[in-house]
């Protein structure tokens, strides 16, 4: 939607369906009907290791306990999302009811932060946003939670009690997750005149020799490649796949940890971090 003093903007929500606390409203992308993946990506990141107040080293929310959902109405999806341990989960075709908590939570963002105002930048409207949820999760009274706020009914959402900093996201994406979770996935395409192929947002050439052919497509979770095979035929086309490196997953936050002036928290790693909070556990001091 158009908002003053902004330009077109496209709400993504996240929202702990238990508690109702809602978690993060970000508007990254501009001038575009919906949100890409890494526009999830980055709401996600915001949410997660974003710190509470600029002395906090911990992250808002932590990392989840279980897991989360990311429901999709059948448009493309971050494979990325498998690797974090994010359950890829399509609606119903022209069931808007099989995510109803969260088209809710839009709305109720949309008429309370977006609907007739006008903010001076994307930065300020962020902070209300920040400023709007942060009310909503505190004070105002939800009928579903029986006159509480979601972190009155819940106070123990406020946080998963796990940290989550941006350079252990690395160290957490699995890769044999993604390839396992492409090789339960089948891809139908025709082959252009000039012996090319879109699949995943990346170009492929295969060869003119197959223009025109349909080929049927299947990753192989093995040896790591994409598997194609013309229809009525017994010829299979094999190629490596683009983008499903870490840095290219990670995306710009692959980029960011490269920066050699990004100062990032001590430890560096999940397993010194771990070691250093058993320790303080043991000499009962606190981080």
């Amino acid at each position: 939607m158009h908002v003053a003093g902004v330009g077109k903007v496209c709400l993504i929500s996240i929202l702990d369906v238990v508690s109702r606390l809602k978690v993060e409203s970000s508007l990254p992308r501009y001038h575009q009907s919906s949100s890409a993946s890494l526009s999830t990506d980055a709401a996600a990141r915001r949410a997660l290791h974003r710190p509470p107040t600029a002395h906090h080293l911990g992250s808002r929310y932590g990392l989840l306990r279980q897991h989360l959902a990311l429901p999709v109405s059948h448009q493309s999806a971050s494979v990325a999302a498998g690797g974090w341990r994010i359950d890829v989960c399509f609606t119903r075709k022209r069931c808007p009811t099989d995510h109803a908590k969260i088209e809710r939570t839009h709305q109720t963002m949309t008429l309370q932060a977006l609907l007739g105002q006008s903010w001076p930048g994307q930065a300020a409207l962020w902070a209300g946003l920040d400023a709007r949820r942060a009310m909503l999760n505190q004070h105002i009274p939800s009928g579903i939670l029986q006159g509480r706020a979601p972190l009155q009914a819940y106070p123990e959402a406020a946080h998963s009690g796990r940290i989550s900093r941006p350079q252990w996201e690395a160290e957490m994406l699995d890769l044999d997750r993604v390839f396992t979770y492409l090789a339960t996935c089948r891809w139908f395409r025709r082959i252009r005149a000039n012996g090319r192929l879109d699949l995943g947002g990346c170009d492929y050439y295969l060869g003119t020799s197959l223009r025109n052919q349909m080929l049927e497509l299947r990753f192989d979770a093995d040896q790591g490649c994409f598997l194609g095979q013309q229809a009525g035929s017994d010829t299979t086309v094999t190629f490596a796949p683009k983008g499903l490196t870490k840095p290219e997953l990670m995306g710009e936050l692959a980029h960011l940890l490269a920066l050699p002036l990004y100062q990032l928290a001590l430890p560096f790693t999940q397993k010194a971090w771990r070691l250093l909070a058993y320790t303080h556990t043991l000499s009962g001091t606190s981080l």
